[in-house]
């Protein structure tokens, strides 16, 4: 398990809430008060390709237009093993999620543009142990 820190500002009600930040990842830096991520899908014409996203990170202020997704973990049948791969950043680092996240994200996935989305598996939890 990553290294885990406690940070607590409280200059807004946003912020006023504690939160974790996990560093336990090379996909994952840590984010600043005001920060959250978002992950560009990447597109392609294989539906059988691999699931590719970039995670990038804004000021809460200033981000792109993305779309917030929303789904059940662990899907029909409640199997929440985080053992299908997620291929992360230029280097294709390997994040595994469950199997319904997976099936989501191929879903998501456009064949000619980016889409920007906004996960709570993804960009939000990285490390749930």
């Amino acid at each position: 398990m990553g290294a885990e820190t406690q940070v607590k500002v409280s200059s807004s009600a946003w912020d006023a809430r504690p939160f974790s930040v996990y560093t336990s990842s090379p996909v994952y830096r840590a984010l600043g008060a005001h920060e959250f991520r978002l992950a560009s899908l990447s597109a392609v014409n294989d539906s059988h390709y691999p699931i590719h996203l970039v995670l990038e990170t804004f000021q809460h202020d200033e981000c792109p237009e993305y779309e917030k997704v929303s789904y059940t973990w662990g899907g029909e049948s409640g199997d929440s093993t985080q053992c299908c791969p997620i291929y992360v950043g230029e280097y294709w680092d390997v994040l595994l999620q469950t199997s319904n996240c997976q099936s989501m994200l191929r879903y998501l996935r456009c064949q000619k543009n980016t889409r920007v989305v906004w996960m709570d598996a993804i960009c939000a939890y990285p490390d749930r142990s």
